[in-house]
């Protein structure tokens, strides 16, 4: 089984409006940043529930296509933990999905955005 992808795809008006409200209403189990590296801003959700490892997951628009964002990786947090498995990135990335994407998707129907796991 590959690792899991997702992509968010849109207008630059629907995407703009995503980077600036998907932060907003998140569950307890996200907390939210922006930040800068290489070049890149990177919208950044760190899990802060239990059931999976404490990760970061890092999205930004993809350098080959304008109107995408994707999550760019799945970041373990705790200095012990180097690396996650395979099947431990595809449930977290599930999870995000459905807890934070499809929630944002929710709650702004007028704002179409596309998802896809290419």
């Amino acid at each position: 089984m590959p690792f899991h992808e997702l992509y968010i795809r849109g207008t630059d008006a629907n995407l703009q409006h995503f980077k600036e409200n998907v932060g907003t209403n998140l569950s307890q189990n996200w907390d939210f940043r922006e930040d800068e590296y290489l070049n890149f801003h990177y919208l950044i959700f760190e899990y802060q529930g239990q059931d999976y490892p404490h990760v970061s997951v890092w999205i930004t628009r993809k350098p080959t296509e304008p109107n995408c964002y994707y999550v760019a990786n799945i970041v373990p947090m705790d200095e012990d933990v180097h690396q996650i498995t395979q099947m431990q990135y595809n449930a977290i990335l599930d999870f995000f999905r459905g807890d934070v994407i499809e929630t944002y998707r929710m709650l702004n129907p007028l704002n179409e955005i596309n998802l896809s796991d290419e």
